[in-house]
């Protein structure tokens, strides 16, 4: 609930007490989904830092790419609400390792296509930083589109 809300001070004071972030709740959610979709860089942070002070990096990958109940991952979640959207967080999971072309399940829709849809220009240039995001272009949802034909169906222009 701390991370999910931004209470920084609260999740450090649960960090330095031990408890473990890796706990799932109901929806097989961590704090770094509840961070990650409330669009708390300064949490997702923490959190991030602290597994990859205790993990090595295939643990951390593990960690940073696991899937919620309905399929989600921290960076999917991070992309999907414009207005809770950051850069910031999408860049602290990249350098984490998180995959970057996580489908969800039950709609095909990738991190890219979501920040697309949302037209948000950072998130896409975090998602594409290198080699690794090229594999995010041509990832295509159920109904066949890439996020590139997202973008245009909604006439964001300066993501085209």
């Amino acid at each position: 609930e701390d991370a999910e809300a931004g209470l920084i001070e609260n999740v450090k004071r649960h960090i330095e007490a031990q408890v473990n972030v890796k706990v799932v709740d109901g929806e097989a959610r961590t704090a770094l989904h509840r961070a990650s979709l409330e669009g708390h860089a300064d949490v997702v942070k923490l959190i991030l830092d602290t597994i990859q002070s205790k993990c090595d990096a295939k643990a951390t990958g593990y960690f940073v790419n696991k899937r919620d109940v309905y399929g989600n991952t921290a960076i999917y979640l991070a992309c999907v609400h414009p207005q809770k959207t950051s850069a910031e967080i999408v860049k602290y999971l990249v350098d984490a390792g998180a995959n970057r072309v996580p489908k969800k399940w039950t709609t095909g829709m990738s991190p890219l296509h979501w920040a697309a849809y949302n037209g948000d220009v950072e998130v896409i240039n975090e998602l594409l930083n290198n080699k690794a995001g090229a594999i995010a272009v041509v990832a295509k949802n159920k109904d066949d589109k890439t996020a590139l034909d997202i973008a245009g169906r909604y006439c964001f222009y300066r993501v085209v």
